[in-house]
């Protein structure tokens, strides 16, 4: 009998945090994909530091769109090998790694003219935040990773 009242309340426990769980709130951000990054123009944590206006938000619109479709294309013309991609990143081959960025040159650049063209709808208060957020975002990337610590052996 015990038993049964323990489980019963195991079970209503369990059952009255999934009532009262936040569905609001966003599953945990997966690993960082770099790939996301030619999605759009701009992360959405750049555009909400900028508070646009409506005719801002529309002038992005927009861009986004257009940039989407000229990477598209530039996609379908310059297929990645995914293959030679992955095993780069596992044998951490720095020339492999390097070359295949120099594969992508081309999409950065379209990515950069289309950040300019946005850049140049933003008001000099809006340009100076987003000189600011993105020179952050530069400087975190150029800090060195952080070397794992093996714990010594017992």
């Amino acid at each position: 009998m015990k038993l049964v009242k323990i489980l019963t309340a195991t079970a209503v426990i369990a059952v009255s945090g999934f009532a009262f769980a936040d569905e609001t709130t966003p599953p945990p951000a997966a690993h960082h994909n770099k790939g996301a990054m030619f999605e759009h123009i701009l992360p959405v944590k750049i555009i909400e530091s900028l508070v646009l206006t409506a005719d801002q938000q529309t002038a992005l619109a927009s861009l986004d769109a257009a940039f989407k479709k000229d990477a598209a294309k530039w996609r379908a013309e310059n297929p990645v090998d995914e293959a030679a991609v992955q095993k780069a990143r596992e044998t951490q081959d720095g020339e492999a790694i390097r070359q295949l960025r120099q594969k992508q040159q081309g999409l950065m650049d379209i990515r950069k003219s289309y950040i300019e063209k946005f850049r140049a709808a933003l008001t000099a208060e809006q340009q100076a935040t987003f000189d600011r957020v993105i020179g952050a975002g530069r400087n975190h990337q150029a800090q060195p990773k952080p070397t794992p610590v093996t714990p010594p052996a017992n």
